[in-house]
């Protein structure tokens, strides 16, 4: 200018663009989402260490911090207000995932309550995906290592899916809506029935079942996502204009099949070790067919084959279609002992058993209604 007068310059402040994050708080976090609309990791080698620092900024209560990573599990709406009204942010969608390992030995410890009760009961248990990764044979030397035909195509798919942007108006991000084709459809609710039913049988473990329900529409998300990602003719743009097919969703199924092993398995370290006071539905019938066999088992010696025992079950209601696993899962937290009759496994049933079964029956007649089971509501159908 000819004046000579300097006219400021507003330089917008540069936004850092991350997959993810390893050390956090709170703040930190939510400007990480905001700044990134398709969602943080939080990367720990050590996940004990994560669920430690939950509110070391909050004297220890973490109630906040716990909070928010229940919204991020859901993709909700996070907001932080402060004193210092610069420091305030919302986050429409705020998109969060966890990845780490943690020792099995201090897996339930790292839960808050006793056995992890208390997250259990918010709901922030069953929202992990824990795989209980065991050595089948010894970790000897080997100069192999992992394909580069396989590194090249993760760095690929991981690059392409950076690249695609979301579609966003005013500065808030769109979802795009995807469905399935009907056959993927019917696929899906027929398998979500079947986790109902369980859900009845097994009311310890609703909750997980229910997150897996869930869990099962992300897997075929992410994997239709990745096909589309592979096909160098698709962009973002033509991803919600293509219905998830029937192969993907099965895909997608036994992937949530392979999960739910996982979690089973897992989900026995917070048990509390039995049932105390009420026992759930398969638990009562194989308290009410063992009393109503006591002849039968007496005449053999106190024993009983699985296979004869699950028979005896499976012609009580809504046992129909229970698995040998979860039968002898819910007999050993009724510590019956394990036996072998006749060169198969099965159950050594002796007079304290029947006394004690006989008991709790009585106990669950006496009862309001006479009954303390109660079937678990799983919600209608997500399509």
């Amino acid at each position: 200018m000819d004046d000579g007068l300097c006219v400021p310059i507003s330089i917008a402040e540069p936004i850092r663009e991350q997959l993810s994050v390893d050390d956090f708080t709170s703040e930190k976090l939510g400007v990480a989402l905001a700044n990134n609309p398709k969602g943080i990791a939080v990367v720990r080698d050590e996940l004990a260490g994560l669920f430690g620092d939950l509110g070391r900024y909050h004297k220890g209560k973490g109630t906040g911090d716990s909070t928010r990573l229940l919204t991020g599990w859901s993709r909700g709406s996070l907001q932080v207000d402060r004193i210092d009204a610069k420091r305030n942010f919302i986050v429409s969608k705020a998109c969060l995932s966890i990845l780490g390992g943690i020792q099995p030995g201090i897996l339930a410890k790292a839960f808050k309550g006793e056995k992890g009760g208390e997250d259990r009961e918010s709901g922030l248990l069953a929202r992990f995906i824990f795989i209980r990764a065991e050595r089948e044979k010894p970790g000897h030397w080997t100069d192999e290592g992992v394909a580069r035909e396989s590194t090249e195509l993760l760095d690929y798919l991981t690059n392409k899916l950076a690249k695609w942007k979301p579609d966003a108006e005013n500065g808030k991000v769109i979802s795009a809506v995807l469905y399935p084709t009907d056959d993927a459809k019917q696929e899906y609710i027929a398998w979500y029935n079947a986790i109902e039913n369980e859900k009845f049988r097994e009311r310890d473990r609703a909750a997980m079942l229910g997150k897996l329900q869930a869990h099962a529409l992300r897997f075929a998300l992410i994997l239709h996502v990745l096909n589309c990602v592979l096909d160098p003719k698709l962009t973002s743009d033509d991803l919600a204009m293509i219905p998830i097919p029937l192969k993907t969703m099965q895909k997608a199924l036994r992937l949530a099949d392979w999960v739910k092993a996982h979690q089973e398995q897992v989900w026995q370290m917070f048990e509390p070790g039995g049932p105390k006071g009420s026992i759930d539905p398969v638990q009562k019938a194989i308290v009410e067919v063992i009393v109503e066999h006591e002849a039968e088992i007496t005449a053999t010696g106190g024993k009983v084959e699985n296979a004869t025992l699950l028979e005896w079950v499976r012609m009580k209601p809504g046992m129909e279609g229970l698995n040998p696993k979860s039968l002898g899962r819910k007999a050993i937290s009724l510590d019956l002992f394990p036996a072998r009759t006749n060169e198969k496994r099965g159950y050594k049933i002796d007079r304290g058993d029947f006394m004690k079964f006989k008991e709790m029956l009585a106990n669950l007649a006496s009862d309001e209604g006479g009954n303390n089971v109660r079937p678990v509501s799983g919600g209608d159908c997500p399509f």
